[in-house]
């Protein structure tokens, strides 16, 4: 039972801690406090004029993003997610610099060549066709545009680098470390 008032995500961390071990539990305990992953954004290199595409958001960085590029669109597949992140960040919905909506990476809603960055990081642990939705990514981004994807080892790295390269993207950059995987590639 928790207090009203105070937050539940300790009460959350003990239970993922129980069930997955303490790497579970302080990755939750991170995602939870709305800081997991925060760095995800930096290999990127953003700038003023880009149009970053953010998958699978759960928050990660958005909020740095905003103060970085002029305009960031969100696809999650979950409600929750896509209304917390709306309710989280009215006014830049309100100025028109946001843009979230609920839907299938795999089936990216925006025109060819929409956007310079994307950004991916555990929402694709719960896709069912990862190699259809980085054709789409890279379908959406615009030549020279980047793509990061970081967060838990998905598979080894010279088959992530063939996912890529099977999507069409090139200068293609896949390490990992530990339990984790960073990749970086760019749309020729």
């Amino acid at each position: 039972m928790t207090t009203p008032g105070r937050p539940r995500w300790p009460l959350l961390l003990s239970a993922a801690a129980a069930t997955a071990g303490v790497v579970g539990g302080v990755v939750a305990a991170r995602r939870l406090a709305g800081t997991a992953n925060p760095h995800i954004l930096d290999g990127l290199d953003l700038r003023a004029d880009d149009v970053l595409l953010e998958i699978g958001s759960r928050g990660i960085g958005l909020v740095r993003a905003l103060a970085v590029v002029e305009h960031v669109a969100v696809i999650d597949r979950s409600q929750d997610v896509v209304d917390a992140t709306c309710r989280r960040n009215v006014a830049a919905l309100a100025a028109g610099r946001l843009e979230v909506r609920l839907g299938d990476p795999g089936s990216l809603p925006w025109a060819d060549g929409s956007f310079t960055a994307a950004a991916m990081h555990q929402a694709v642990l719960r896709l069912p066709d990862l190699g259809r939705a980085l054709g789409e990514v890279h379908r959406v981004l615009r030549p020279g545009g980047r793509l990061v994807r970081r967060g838990l080892r998905l598979c080894r790295d010279h088959e992530l680098a063939r996912m890529l390269e099977a999507a069409g993207f090139a200068s293609i950059d896949v390490v990992s470390r530990g339990i984790g995987q960073q990749a970086k590639a760019v749309r020729p």
